[in-house]
This record gives structure tokens, C-alpha cells and sequence, in this order.
């Protein structure tokens, strides 16, 4: 498409691609079998520190957070800067 954001040509393709779909049946359940497989498409935008957690099951921890996905007993767990362990 060669002026994608031009609503004249998306309206026009919406009206042709009505037409094919309707027409043949086929066609129809290949792009319904192209689109489920297909699934979900996420797209985000970070701007700074922060986190972004997209889909079934995702987790997101902001900067300096700490994601702990089971059993953490008995760790020691240090954030921050400038931390100096002795041990």
C-alpha cells in the first residue's frame, strides 16, 4: 500500500478485501487460520526506568525491584548502589 495512513486507501482496501472474503471461501479460512496462528501481537513504549510486562503470565519490576519467582528463603538480596558486601 503505498499511502498506508491515507483513510481513502484503507477504506478502499477494507471494501475490496469485504469483496474477496465474501467471494471465496477458501481464502476466507486460510486468513482465519493465519490470524489465530498468528495470536496476539503486543508492542509497547518505554520512556525512562520503569518495566513492561506483555502476555499470559509476564511480571514486570520497576528498576531496582527485585522478581522473586519462587522460594527465596535464607538469600540475601541487595539493591542499590554504591553497596558493598563484606562477607
Amino acid at each position: 500500500m503505498a499511502h498506508p495512513e491515507n483513510t481513502a486507501v484503507q477504506g478502499a482496501f477494507q471494501y475490496h478485501l469485504e469483496e474477496m472474503l465474501e467471494q471465496d471461501k477458501t481464502f476466507l479460512s486460510q486468513l482465519e487460520a493465519l490470524v489465530e496462528k498468528v495470536g496476539t501481537i503486543y508492542t509497547a513504549h518505554l520512556e525512562g526506568s520503569g518495566a513492561i510486562a506483555q502476555g499470559e503470565g509476564a511480571t514486570a519490576v520497576g528498576a531496582g525491584g527485585v522478581y522473586i519467582g519462587g522460594n527465596a528463603e535464607g538469600s540475601t538480596i541487595v539493591t542499590g548502589d554504591g553497596n558493598v558486601i563484606e562477607g
